[in-house]
């Protein structure tokens, strides 16, 4: 399929730097390889390779880690190794309907309207305006924004409908507080997660998820990159380490009156 404006695209030069660009009529982006001129592009394809005085780029669809790791953003982001994870424990998928407490930037907002679309919906929650329209003006660049309700509120001042949501994802520093809170918001069976920074914060955790969920389980990721060099082929010494703590839980119905 050849490249219109307004599409996106991966420019990589096969040496670990990418760039995502949209297609502007009339648009140019310089890099150290070259000036690229867009409208040359719109005979282009995914694929495609642009040859450049310095040297040749690649024309590469983006995948959803690309368009994480490209977000501008104001917070620390979740990591797609995190994420992905996550989404997958929780089973999120088309037509579901999630709760995200904690926008920050939107990364995990990006990665949850991708996975519901095109008939599921997001509501997420964040008590900083500044942070919440960054996320919005974020997602609506994707072409995102339709999937997600933004809402500048407190949680702990939220009214959640009962039984209302397929999954729900927390990123705030007082996660034990409104843990009643989302398993009332949650379907029965569903699975609530959690990034916690913290030790710490995951003992105070525990002892209200006791209480309202079973299966509740923690993880760390470490991700650490393969060098693919012929005839040395080694790993990095680099490597992404800790991040936070990954925890899920799965919501049982119990009579919250007699626990």
């Amino acid at each position: 399929m050849k490249l219109r404006y307004g599409d996106k695209f991966i420019l990589s030069d096969n040496k670990g730097n990418t760039w995502l660009i949209t297609l502007k009529q009339g648009g140019e982006f310089h890099t150290h390889y070259g000036i690229i001129d867009h409208d040359a592009l719109i005979n282009f394809e995914y694929g495609d390779e642009i040859r450049l005085k310095g040297g040749s780029l690649w024309i590469l669809k983006p995948t959803i880690e690309n368009y994480i790791l490209k977000i501008k953003r104001k917070t620390q982001i979740m990591y797609p190794k995190d994420i992905g994870l996550l989404i997958l424990r929780c089973g999120v998928k088309n037509g579901d309907y999630v709760l995200e407490v904690g926008t920050g930037s939107g990364a995990l907002t990006t990665a949850l309207a991708i996975a519901v679309q095109p008939d599921g919906k997001i509501d997420t929650y964040e008590r900083r305006e500044d942070f919440l329209e960054l996320a919005r003006k974020n997602l609506r660049e994707y072409g995102l924004d339709k999937y997600v309700k933004f809402h500048h509120m407190d949680i702990l001042k939220a009214k959640l409908k009962a039984n209302k949501y397929d999954a729900v994802f927390v990123d705030i520093d007082s996660p034990w507080l409104i843990v009643e809170k989302i398993w009332r918001a949650l379907k029965g069976g569903a699975t609530a997660a959690f990034l916690i920074p913290t030790y710490n914060q995951l003992e105070k955790l525990l002892n209200q998820l006791d209480n309202y969920f079973i299966d509740i389980n923690c993880i760390e990721v470490f991700y650490r990159e393969i060098l693919m060099r012929k005839g040395r082929i080694r790993p990095s010494f680099r490597m992404i380490g800790y991040t936070a703590l990954l925890v899920t839980a799965k919501k049982v119905n119990r009579d919250v009156s007699t626990t």
